[in-house]
């Protein structure tokens, strides 16, 4: 008889791309100090690229092989320094003392030492499904209580992630665009309101694009709460939305701009 078994990653596609940006940090410092006293302007790009593409390539490689395998008896866990079988009754034994935790990025499922993640990845349909299944098979497996990990909470998950990244961005964008205010007086004087005017539509746009971010993401920051409220036994990752953060954004703007136009 064919047995069910579940692959799933331990590391998600972001935490991947984080450490891949990690690297070229790191290879762009070595580039910037010259750390092996390397003269040649060239030779030391040379060698900054070759060491970001064979310790992305080995760390890639690594993360890519970490992996819970769910089977019919046990979890098989396969990391970095090895792999154990994991009963599925020591899942319901963390659970008599820990939550699971719902995360930005996952559904965090405690055991002995630790947590399985879910990671429910933004944008990737086949591996949302796969990720789905593979829950459903756990909890089958536990006789507890497990939140639902459905299409819906997906969806909710990936505009959380959308409208707080968009937050992010926007704030960003706005605050370093009133450097552009530094080329005001280079010119003639429709230079200057070129300049300016280019500025205040970009910081217009910007605050446009945090609003929306933030009117949206307290919306659906409402609509992932309401989905867990009849649950006990998690830990639910609350993001704090205000308009705070638009009303300080907005100041430290405007007081970037009388200080550009004043230097």
């Amino acid at each position: 008889m064919n047995e069910k078994m579940y692959e799933i990653p331990m590391f998600s596609a972001r935490a991947t791309r984080r450490m891949g940006t990690g690297v070229m940090i790191f290879a762009v410092l070595f580039l910037f100090f010259d750390l092996i006293g390397i003269e040649s302007g060239k030779a030391a790009v040379l060698v900054s690229v070759v060491i970001f593409i064979i310790l992305y390539g080995c760390l890639s490689h690594i993360m890519k092989r970490c992996v819970w395998k769910l089977q019919e008896d046990c979890i098989k866990e396969i990391g970095i320094g090895g792999g154990r079988d994991i009963p599925y009754e020591e899942i319901r034994e963390a659970l008599l003392r820990r939550k699971i935790k719902i995360t930005t990025s996952s559904f965090k499922v405690p055991k002995k030492r630790g947590y399985i993640s879910f990671h429910y990845e933004v944008g990737n349909a086949k591996l949302q499904k796969e990720i789905k299944e593979s829950y459903r098979f756990l909890a089958e497996k536990v006789p507890a209580e497990f939140p639902k990990l459905t299409k819906t909470v997906i969806q909710q998950m990936d505009r959380r992630f959308f409208y707080r990244k968009d937050r992010r961005n926007s704030s960003i964008v706005m605050i370093l665009s009133s450097f552009v205010m530094l080329l005001y007086d280079v010119g003639p004087v429709i230079w200057c309101v070129i300049v300016v005017g280019l500025g205040q539509v970009v910081q217009y746009l910007m605050l446009d694009s945090l609003f929306r971010g933030i009117y949206f993401g307290k919306k659906v920051e409402e609509k992932i709460q309401k989905a867990f409220a009849g649950y006990v036994n998690i830990k639910l990752c609350k993001v704090w939305i205000s308009y705070v953060q638009m009303t300080a954004v907005v100041l430290l703007t405007a007081l970037m701009n009388l200080f550009m136009l004043s230097i």
